[in-house]
């Protein structure tokens, strides 16, 4: 997120947020995905949109040929406290429809991703205080 704000600061444009797509698999309960928020950047007087966030191997979105899969959402600014930027809590999507022990799995992996980004918006409210 920071770094598309960045991007906008010297450059010009805009950002676009939305979600990327990310696989995952869990050996104990399955397959499932993740949206996990992100940002793209729009440059000045283009209607294309250029990914400018580098991944973590671990968190490799899902893509098609070189491009990730993206969906912008007018409604996923990121949360901004003071000068400070921080994403909304990553989602969870179980792949399969039955699997109870996936369901209670992702409810938990929900709960923590919570606690995770309250955590990061309370030092950034301690950070402007």
């Amino acid at each position: 997120m920071a770094n598309v704000r960045n991007k906008t600061d010297a450059d010009g444009g805009r950002p676009i947020y939305g979600w990327a797509f990310i696989p995952k698999t869990s050996l104990e309960h399955g397959d499932y995905w993740t949206a996990m928020h992100h940002a793209v950047w729009q440059p000045p007087g283009r209607n294309t949109v250029i990914d400018i966030t580098p991944f973590h191997p671990t968190y490799r979105p899902y893509m098609v040929d070189t491009s990730i899969i993206f969906l912008a959402d007018p409604e996923a600014n990121p949360v901004t406290i003071g000068n400070g930027i921080a994403p909304l809590p990553t989602q969870f999507f179980p792949a399969s429809e039955n699997n109870p022990a996936l369901f209670d799995h992702l409810d938990r992996s929900r709960l923590d991703e919570q606690a995770r980004c309250q955590a990061i918006y309370s030092s950034l409210r301690q950070a402007t205080q």
